[in-house]
């Protein structure tokens, strides 16, 4: 499932964030957690979702872990798109794409 958590500064959308990706942790489940503090390189990103094999571009049959989940804040839903240009297909495998509006009236 691909989350996009919406919404003004003080709505705490950080937190429910980090809140689903320590339940998927705990559940030992991927997780991608795409916040104000993501930057660099998108490959290493990426293989946090992936099981123990390096990301390598034009790669078939990746092996994504198990219930993976992305969460991305406001404006770093964007980088979905960019994953998406990196493997053909990454929306539809880790899918579907829910918005989450918080603390708007």
């Amino acid at each position: 499932m691909i989350i996009v958590i919406k919404g003004p500064a003080k709505s705490g959308k950080s937190m429910v964030a980090n809140a689903l990706r320590d339940s998927q942790i705990s559940r030992r489940k991927g997780c991608l957690l795409l916040d104000e503090q993501t930057e660099g390189d998108l490959v290493p990103l990426l293989e946090k979702i992936i099981i123990d094999v390096p990301f390598q571009q034009g790669m078939k049959n990746i092996p994504w872990k198990a219930d993976s989940m992305v969460v991305a804040v406001n404006d770093k839903a964007s980088l979905i798109d960019e994953f998406e240009a990196m493997v053909p297909g990454f929306k539809e495998q880790l899918g579907p794409v829910v918005v989450l509006n918080m603390g708007l009236s």
